[in-house]
């Protein structure tokens, strides 16, 4: 899951067995900040940066009723399955001569970023059907399938509702999660194999946004590491890497 909220691993929930160390940090706050807590390893090249639209506003408070877990899953599914698409699109392109290829997320090469993607959709499928935790397992090459499944969970409006067992968090809280973590790593990955990366405006805005409010919290508790620096005029997604400690202009 989350590079975020991670103290054993600086790579997004870093690992099973630190997800419970990171919800019990968060868990009385209501919520998770986004993907973060990645060390990036800075090096110079021309940035890269994302989308120029504004920020929207996002609240991941808990909807009250079926309308309201229909306008969350609304909301949330289109931006979801967009950035899992991208994602997945970039790990079918990856070939087995790049798995051991370095990654912004530095604990992580390219297999072991995906090893990590892997879990991530199938942690999520989990928990968007109320299910446990589960433990990361060894490469296995089915991402994109794993990705189907856990939007196929998140696509019906009970996934929507209440907190999670597992994590003890509103589920529209493990949905921004989610988000940030496919919209990230995407980016992680594109990086790694040389690809170009645009990631959607709207799903930036609303992973900066969720980033944005936890992030001075988020470093107190070890979640994020120390932001890096950007312009103060840098578009969006540019801020979000920023913020979560990657370097926008990071090159392998």
């Amino acid at each position: 899951m989350f590079t975020v909220g991670c103290e054993t691993m600086r790579c997004s929930y870093g690992s099973a067995r630190s997800v419970h160390v990171t919800t019990q940090k968060w868990s009385t706050y209501g919520a998770i900040p986004g993907d973060g807590d990645c060390r990036t390893k800075s090096k110079a090249s021309s940035p890269a940066y994302g989308s120029t639209q504004p920020r929207c506003r996002v609240s991941t408070s808990r909807p009250a009723g079926r309308r309201g877990r229909v306008v969350a899953m609304e909301e949330m599914m289109p931006l979801m399955t967009r950035a899992t698409e991208r994602t997945a699109e970039l790990v079918r392109a990856v070939r087995q001569d790049q798995l051991g290829l370095p990654t912004p997320c530095a604990e992580f090469d390219v297999k072991g970023l995906i090893t990590h993607l892997e879990w991530v959709a199938a942690l999520f499928e989990s928990l968007g059907r109320n299910g446990p935790r589960v433990e990361q397992g060894p490469y296995a090459g089915d991402f994109p399938e794993r990705a189907k499944a856990t939007l196929a969970a998140w696509s019906r409006p009970e996934a929507w509702e209440g907190t999670s067992p597992a994590m003890g968090l509103p589920m529209t809280t493990l949905g921004h999660m989610y988000l940030v973590d496919m919209v990230v790593h995407g980016w992680d990955l594109a990086r790694a194999i040389d690809r170009e990366y645009e990631p959607d405006p709207e799903a930036v805005s609303r992973a900066l946004h969720f980033t944005d409010r936890m992030v001075e919290m988020g470093r107190q508790r070890g979640a994020f590491g120390p932001p890096v620096p950007v312009p103060d005029d840098a578009p969006p997604f540019a801020r979000l890497l920023g913020v979560i400690g990657r370097d926008p202009a990071w090159t392998a």
